[in-house]
């Protein structure tokens, strides 16, 4: 299976879950890293925010509550189209968009970009390149927030390696079956992060236990700058 048919895979199975298990509350960690560098909602009402693959719009609510001028991005029809009709009433909203933010021309450069369970869905090989147009999409004294499953997820290897540390995962992977995953060292995300020109103001590690304690779940949590 070539690369961009892999990527186009883990999209498809993406966009089922968007009409039918939407999540419409945001991430209480990514609440927390706003509330630290965004808390001024005031000094918010003139900065540009965009949510890169922003599915039901969980996290569009969120820049809105905060009071950025909001913006998001997605691959699906469908997304945009549950979400254009949620936030309809939104003054703030000021665009949802069509397409690939890596090759997207925005008319306007981000005081924030969240990309939330978002890079992880690319092959290694691709991570560069989501990474460098995040950077692009920044102002100089702008934000980069996203996370990456750590090596210690339960379902790291459950499939097919198809890049470095990227599997198609199998039916072992249960519900993550179908989808395509990259899993990184804190020593990986450091080198990707220093090549690309962004460098890193805030790091956590956050490890979820579900299913009676038998399955971990772990993912870092970076905030990002341009050097």
């Amino acid at each position: 299976m070539k690369l961009k048919e892999i990527d186009q895979s883990t999209h498809a199975e993406s966009a089922k879950h968007v009409n039918s298990s939407p999540i419409t509350y945001p991430d209480e960690r990514l609440v927390a890293f706003l509330q630290r560098s965004f808390g001024d909602r005031d000094n918010n009402k003139t900065k540009n925010a965009l949510d890169i693959g922003f599915g039901s719009g969980r996290h569009i609510q969120l820049l809105i509550d905060f009071c950025f001028k909001t913006y998001g991005i997605e691959y699906t029809e469908e997304a945009i189209a549950v979400t254009a009709k949620r936030f309809r009433s939104e003054n703030s909203l000021q665009k949802l968009l069509l397409g690939d933010y890596r090759t997207y021309k925005f008319d306007v450069k981000f005081d924030l970009v969240i990309a939330w369970g978002l890079i992880f869905y690319s092959t290694y090989s691709e991570m560069q390149k989501d990474l460098i147009a995040m950077a692009n999409a920044v102002n100089d004294n702008g934000r980069v927030i996203l996370n990456f499953r750590t090596t210690e997820n339960w379902f790291y290897g459950l499939g097919k390696e198809v890049d470095k540390n990227t599997y198609l995962l199998d039916e072992r992977a249960r519900a993550y079956k179908g989808y395509v995953y990259t899993f990184l060292s804190l020593d990986e995300i450091k080198t990707l992060i220093s090549e690309v020109g962004l460098k890193i103001e805030c790091i956590e590690r956050i490890d979820l236990w579900k299913n009676q304690l038998e399955e971990r779940n772990s993912w870092y949590i970076c905030e990002l700058s341009k050097k």
